[in-house]
């Protein structure tokens, strides 16, 4: 009886071990995207592995200062704000905001009158948070602002009908809708004609005082613009939106590796963001 036991445990712990093993496969994701293209045809000709870290968009800043991450390289906006906060590159990209809404709704979004009393959905600590914000307090449109974790999120909660629409990055919502099988098909962006967009452009932050790993990434991109750049942003349609670098290094050999302590991996914080970042089952 006792050795019947002991099998039925044994059978019971192995069953345990694979459904366990197996839900970690599942959750293991393959990123990629645009920032993350980038980054390893940057880092990776150093013999530096480029490993990506998932990260709440509004705690960018402290997993920086807390060194859980070393860059946020995932469609950050560049402000005064967090130039102050983090050490930001040179502009690599352009951007701006774009209102979504469902399709059958479209019709109803041509001016800032058509907001009030809507439900918006932004990502917390987000540029599009920051529009919502202004529509609200400075053009004194009755909107409800819902913040939420990630800007795939804010799409969600318009396609489910729990906000009537979001504001979100131009070139995720681009990429988005516009693919042909995708989930999103059923959106639309819609442009509101009296307010004024603002040109966004993206860079890649450290932690404020990183100056030469910052000064390696921008003597990077300007060597890469005409290559690899080019080759990214064509592959996932953003070659309107490249800009033209320039930058004048400082650097006189690899002392920037101090700055990422002398590891042999660089690690992303990223967000759920196509192009910039595209989670894949592996």
């Amino acid at each position: 009886m006792k050795k019947r036991i002991l099998t039925i445990i044994a059978v019971v712990a192995l069953a345990v071990v694979m459904v366990v093993g197996l839900v970690a496969c599942a959750g293991k994701k393959e990123v990629s995207g645009f920032d993350i293209d980038l980054a390893k045809a940057i880092f990776e000709k150093e013999g530096i592995e480029v490993v990506t870290r998932k990260i709440d968009w509004s705690q960018k800043e402290i997993e920086l200062n807390s060194g859980k991450i070393d860059l946020v390289w995932n469609g950050l906006t560049i402000t005064d704000e967090r130039k102050e906060n983090m050490q930001i590159s040179i502009p690599y990209l352009t951007n701006e905001q774009a209102v979504v809404v469902k399709g059958e709704n479209a019709s109803q979004y041509s001016k800032l009158s058509d907001l009030a009393g809507k439900k918006v959905a932004v990502e917390n600590g987000s540029a599009g948070e920051e529009t919502a914000t202004d529509i609200k307090d400075n053009k004194n449109i009755d909107i409800t602002i819902k913040g939420i974790t990630a800007q795939i999120d804010a799409l969600m909660e318009v396609k489910s009908g729990q906000s009537d629409l979001a504001i979100i990055d131009s070139t995720m919502a681009g990429y988005l809708l516009n693919q042909t099988n995708g989930s999103y098909t059923d959106l639309k962006i819609v442009t509101i004609s009296d307010y004024e967009q603002q040109k966004e452009e993206y860079g890649v932050a450290a932690k404020k005082g990183n100056t030469k790993l910052i000064d390696f990434i921008n003597t990077k991109l300007v060597e890469l613009q005409d290559t690899k750049y080019s080759e990214v942003a064509e592959k996932y349609g953003l070659t309107d939106r490249k800009v033209t670098m320039t930058w004048t290094s400082t650097l006189t050999g690899d002392e920037w590796k101090n700055e990422l302590k002398n590891k042999k991996k660089v690690v992303i914080g990223y967000t759920v963001n196509a192009p910039m970042g595209i989670e894949l089952d592996k």
